[in-house]
């Protein structure tokens, strides 16, 4: 499965659009002096929602936007598209856009964020200039902004969050060290770029973050071993603590990281290979000063590809397993590392592409399948 990143080819040469973005971005998440908050809109729980999805190839990537999500793929061409669902007060979803192209030359690396409903997806073109490109959409898929590629800055995804007021994205720059910086709701991009991972340990797999405080980067390393480490920075992209490297004991492939505000800790989650040479998904808790608070844990056997998401409690995972059938399952995992699993609801077919999304503290997981019955895109709340 390809992992979460973001979007599209333009022809445009170095850095068109780049911009310096104030010193110092603050969130304002405060409502006015005697407003309450308002409720939560959650997707309704029971039976996941389902819609006709008709390209899937070569990745899937899934934005949250305060109208409700949106869903971007790369078929075998490398083009691009883009679905777009609204969220009503009912906790149910409709359709907004279906199987809207957005751009061409894509290499299947996908991911997005919101700020209020508009929606920044990022992705890795293989079209010249090769690099990330930037489209700003509004929830009808309607570019806001001209698309933005950074022909300097690539990485083998794209990963990109939102705290709800700032956006960071992450890449490898020219050296090969992980880099994050400012992205604006129009797609532009900070021209100033805070180095997280060093080349001497060749990051890969980036996940970025959205915390209390501000942000974080998590990431697999590939020298001198399959490790990830983890750094957090502040509102401004300040590292704050870290990187550490964090070991699993094992070789952790496809690495996936997790915030839970309510536990002010991280998920990380791998797979890994056993005595018997088969797969397990396997996790870890770590607090915000990067020190592991549960040791590594197996989540579950026979299973790879795994991605996860906080919720009010703790952290739910998602993942593929393998044996004695190709399924989607998922798991919970509270704050002492207990596990409790779950299964996941399907029409029959092999998973596809998947990821998770977090709306309102309510994770969501998002996932195709091939071979199934009826429509085979599955909106899938986890409900405790």
């Amino acid at each position: 499965m390809w992992r979460l990143g973001t979007l599209l080819a333009v022809a445009s040469c170095g850095r068109l659009g780049f911009a310096d973005l104030p010193a110092e971005v603050t969130p304002d998440a405060s409502p006015p002096a005697g407003d309450a908050a308002p409720a939560p809109r959650l997707l309704a729980c029971g039976t996941p929602a389902r819609f006709m999805f008709d390209t899937d190839e070569n990745g899937m990537g899934a934005a949250a936007s305060d109208s409700g999500f949106a869903v971007f793929d790369v078929d075998g061409a490398g083009a691009l598209w883009g679905y777009s669902f609204a969220l009503g007060s009912d906790g149910t979803l409709s359709a907004v856009a279906t199987q809207t192209q957005l751009g061409a030359g894509q290499s299947g690396q996908l991911g997005g964020a919101a700020i209020g409903d508009h929606v920044v997806v990022a992705s890795l073109t293989s079209a010249m200039p090769a690099g990330t490109t930037l489209l700003a959409l509004d929830p009808a898929l309607d570019p806001t902004g001209a698309p933005v590629t950074d022909a300097i800055a690539a990485s083998g995804e794209t990963p990109i969050a939102s705290n709800g007021s700032a956006m960071m994205i992450a890449e490898l720059d020219a050296g090969g060290n992980a880099i994050v910086r400012f992205v604006t709701t129009d797609a532009v991009e900070s021209d100033t770029a805070t180095t997280i991972g060093s080349a001497a340990v060749a990051p890969y797999y980036e996940d970025a973050l959205a915390t209390t405080t501000g942000f974080a980067l998590g990431y697999g390393t590939g020298m001198p071993s399959q490790r990830v480490q983890l750094a957090t920075l502040d509102a401004n992209l300040g590292i704050v603590a870290g990187p550490v490297t964090l070991d699993g004991g094992q070789d952790m492939y496809l690495p996936w990281f997790a915030y839970s505000p309510a536990l002010d800790e991280f998920l990380v989650t791998w797979h890994q290979k056993d005595e018997n040479d088969f797969d397990d998904t396997w996790a870890m808790l770590v607090d915000r000063g990067l020190n592991i608070v549960v040791p590594p844990f197996e989540v579950a056997p026979f299973s790879t590809n795994v991605v996860a998401a906080a919720d009010a409690d703790g952290f739910w995972l998602a993942y593929h397993t393998y044996m004695p059938a190709s399924i989607m399952a998922a798991s919970h995992v509270d704050a002492g590392g207990n596990v409790t699993a779950r299964p996941v609801t399907s029409s029959g077919g092999s998973p596809e592409n998947w990821t998770v999304v977090e709306r309102d503290g309510q994770a969501i997981l998002v996932w195709t399948e091939t071979g199934g019955s009826g429509p085979n895109l599955y909106f899938d709340p986890f409900c405790n």
